[in-house]
């Protein structure tokens, strides 16, 4: 079938002519009614589909042309309007031949339906139409009553839009005062400068004051005029990118008053147009009382932060202190050396003299240092315990002695060593035969002047420290051996106390059996109330390589596998012979253990790092197997100087 459209809009035509192709329609087209009535008389066209509001001749106009040509009536004529779609419209169009009257928009399904119906009654055998074609003047009249009606409307739809033009004027006279009251009480600073110039052409009262100009004269002033002259190609590139939105907020702008000073400002802007130019809306906060709390409140963070990094490391280092008060660092012996060594840390305890103990892994070394500064006069102020040999050798350093920020890398931030966090109080260096060689120079300024320097920093430190080291180490042979410095040496043994290693002192086990197997017994939540002949007989035979640190941790583990009211020993406990010779405190020369003695103990650590395969630590390591403390274990290596082959 061979369909024409008729529409001034090109858009309608074209969804028209696809829809129809769609459906296997010939489509031709046409914007108007003249063009139209050419193409009707030039070719066969068997349906047309016309729009009404139409240039030179609208769709009313065609409809009658073509049902008044006696050659062209007979082509079905369906009007298709989204203008005209009243009832006296759809009653008008039927009245000059018009077979179909469809009101946009429509369902591609309905208006296909619809063109199907009408040719289907078109093409219906005898089906001849009866609509008479309208005579001239009647056609005159009705087209005249139509344009009235129109007009009518038209007219009764603009006195509406005239009303609510009048409102809408209203509205925005009301809008405009507000805004302007807005504008003029803003505490802010509010600026609109040309896009193009850069000068100003309008302020508020708040940017008047802030400048220190009045409303006629900032009409005089530029982008130029406010800001400082180093700052001006900065500004004015920032200006650019304003007036095209490619920023928005400029912090920390300086802006200069018309006497000259210069305040900063951030400044938040948005490009509009103004009569057809480009202009932009900027308000300005003074932000020199923030910047100014900003700087107080930055020192008192700084402040609060070293204070934080010092509570920190007191809270940290000070936990060791718990145990003064539960009873964890009680000494319990009766021993003459024991109650020797006593009275030498109570004699000096009342000076502030530098004390070594000396004494194997396992003595309570440790125990008698915080025994020391609970005596002395430093007792309410920090007592901070530093394990020389746990410490990692590229960290040792910055732990004592602090660091800056920045002093290498991943250091993010400033931290107190352990000397500032002892100050007023005591450090106790645990194992100080294990400190790096290059550090001990560094050590020996502290004791000696009180001062250091951050690692990053050439700026001293004064700190007021009493110093207690221990080692389990014979320094003089690490001296000789180049390992130790001597005049460090000499300066921390100004008070030496040596104690006693457990096999030396017999008479203290039951005691310290007895106490620990109290202690453990509560925390185990068992009732032991004695403790087996045979399994005390043990304990005092045996030779106690880890001293009370092994002894503790053999009550222990006896203590959970008890299970009645009697403490026994069944672990195989490292049985060596007690030589009479070591029932005596070692002096000097005489400390050198019997040869059949250390011969026994090197061959069976070297049996257990061999089953091992010289793991020392871990569940399979040898600390394990021989049920030692893996220091413990490396010490008596390093004295009975096995190495790993």
């Amino acid at each position: 079938m061979n369909i024409l459209i008729v529409d001034d809009q090109e858009e309608n035509r074209y969804f028209l002519e696809v829809l129809l192709k769609g459906h296997g329609h010939d489509v031709q087209s046409s914007p108007n009614g003249v063009e139209a009535l050419e193409k009707l008389r030039a070719g066969w066209i068997d349906l047309i589909i016309s729009d009404i509001l139409m240039p030179v001749m609208d769709g009313f106009q065609l409809c009658r042309e073509v049902k008044t040509d006696s050659d062209l009536r007979h082509i079905p004529f369906i009007i298709y309007t989204s203008t005209y779609i009243s009832g006296q419209d759809e009653e008008f169009a039927m009245k000059i031949g018009a077979n179909r009257f469809i009101v946009k928009p429509c369902e591609p399904e309905v208006f296909i339906e619809s063109i199907q119906e009408v040719m289907a009654t078109v093409r219906e055998p005898g089906t001849v139409s009866t609509v008479e074609p309208l005579q001239d003047d009647e056609m005159l009249m009705l087209y005249n009553e139509r344009l009235v009606r129109k007009l009518e409307e038209k007219v009764s739809q603009l006195e509406k839009e005239i009303q609510e033009r009048s409102k809408i004027e209203d509205a925005l006279r009301t809008s405009e005062r507000t805004l302007r009251t807005v504008f003029e009480s803003a505490v802010d600073g509010i600026l609109i400068a040309d896009g193009k110039s850069g000068r100003f052409v309008m302020a508020n009262n708040a940017m008047c004051h802030m400048l220190g100009c009045s409303a006629e004269e900032i009409e005089r002033l530029s982008v130029a005029d406010v800001h400082p002259a180093k700052d001006l190609d900065k500004v004015k590139l920032q200006f650019q990118k304003l007036v095209h939105g490619e920023l928005s907020l400029s912090s920390d702008v300086a802006v200069k008053r018309r006497d000259g000073s210069v305040f900063l400002a951030d400044v938040n802007s948005a490009p509009f147009e103004l009569d057809g130019n480009p202009h932009l809306l900027s308000i300005f906060r003074d932000i020199t009382d923030r910047k100014r709390s900003e700087k107080e409140l930055k020192k008192a963070f700084n402040t609060i932060k070293v204070m934080k990094e010092k509570l920190e490391a007191e809270n940290i280092y000070l936990r060791d202190e718990i145990e003064l008060k539960d009873g964890h660092g009680d000494i319990i012996a009766t021993s003459d050396p024991m109650k020797y060594a006593i009275h030498r840390i109570r004699q000096a305890a009342r000076t502030d003299v530098t004390v070594l103990l000396t004494g194997e892994t396992g003595t309570g070394k440790d125990i008698f240092a915080r025994f020391l500064h609970r005596e002395s006069t430093r007792r309410d102020k920090p007592f901070v315990n530093v394990n020389c040999a746990s410490l990692p050798a590229n960290l040792i350093e910055s732990e004592l002695f602090g660091r800056e920020k920045g002093a290498f890398t991943g250091s993010t931030v400033r931290q107190i060593g352990r000397f500032e966090l002892a100050h007023g109080g005591t450090i106790f260096l645990n194992e100080i035969g294990e400190l790096p060689i290059e550090l001990q120079a560094k050590l020996l300024r502290v004791i000696e002047d009180g001062e250091f320097e951050y690692l990053g920093s050439p700026y001293p430190v004064k700190v007021d420290v009493r110093v207690i080291a221990s080692t389990n180490r014979n320094l003089e042979k690490e001296i000789k051996n180049g390992r130790f410095r001597e005049d460090l040496f000499y300066r921390i043994n100004v008070f030496p106390v040596t104690l006693a290693p457990l096999r030396q002192r017999k008479e203290d086990i039951p005691l310290l059996v007895e106490f620990f197997t109290g202690r453990f017994s509560k925390r185990y939540g068992k009732r032991i109330e004695t403790i087996a002949q045979d399994s005390m007989k043990t304990l005092e035979d045996y030779t106690w390589p880890g001293n009370v640190r092994e002894l503790i941790n053999v009550i222990e583990r006896a203590v959970i596998v008890s299970s009645g009211p009697e403490l026994r020993i069944t672990e195989h406990l490292m049985f060596l012979p007690v030589d009479s010779e070591r029932k005596t405190v070692p002096q000097g020369d005489e400390a050198q253990e019997p040869k059949g003695l250390v011969d026994m103990e090197r061959d069976y650590i070297l049996k257990a790092l061999h089953q091992t395969g010289w793991r020392i630590e871990g569940e399979r390591g040898a600390a394990r197997v021989l049920r030692m403390n893996p220091s413990t274990l490396r010490s008596r290596m390093r004295k009975l100087d096995i190495e790993r082959p």
